[in-house]
């Protein structure tokens, strides 16, 4: 159901404790039944009865989730995971920032489309996801995980799908890959 007109919330609520000049606040939830998601205005107005002052105070109620970002990984060198992922559009409050998760476990929060993460142990597969994170905390996760297999240990590298044999982009085969034979090629540094 779709409604165009105001809703008014009643009963209207009522202080006496206040002194003039002085400020209060006054917490309330507001409540939509049935909604859908999506992006509300919300208006308060205040009246003041002993001098007709009225005060309006406007928020956006944001509920939906920025587009789910497209991710790209690859071995971008012997232990280091090079990711990469479109820009997210959010129609409500807009955009804050991206969190990069390996494994599971959040690593950093950028605003960037990119994030290098080094450091990574040899012959091991790490899964990465990235959440596009709007204003209001909604979050999109990208979908499938990339995944990166880092060389060494008898393993090749590779990323989104490919080989984790021991065939992958550093070469190399059960003997060893290509790095371990060769640790000063600038390939492997």
């Amino acid at each position: 159901m779709e409604v165009d007109e105001p809703l008014t919330a009643d009963p209207m609520v009522e202080t006496n404790a206040m002194a003039p000049g002085a400020a209060e606040t006054l917490a309330f939830t507001v409540y939509a039944n049935n909604a859908v998601g999506g992006t509300y205005d919300v208006s308060v107005e205040a009246f003041h009865v002993f001098d007709n002052t009225t005060a309006l105070a406007s928020y956006m109620v944001d509920d939906s989730p920025p587009d789910a970002p497209l991710l790209d990984a690859e071995l971008s060198r012997k232990n280091r995971a090079k990711l990469s992922w479109t820009a997210s559009q959010d129609a409500g409050i807009g955009l804050d920032h991206y969190a990069v998760y390996r494994d599971g476990t959040r690593i950093a929060t950028t605003t960037s489309t990119s994030y290098n993460d080094t450091g990574l142990a040899g012959g091991t597969t790490y899964s990465y996801v990235v959440d596009a994170v709007d204003g209001a905390g909604n979050a999109a996760s990208s979908n499938p995980p990339a995944e990166v297999t880092t060389a060494g240990k008898g393993g090749g590298g590779s990323s989104d799908g490919g080989s984790s044999d021991g065939g992958g982009s550093d070469g190399g085969g059960s003997g060893g890959s290509f790095c371990d034979s060769h640790p000063t090629h600038k390939k492997c540094q």
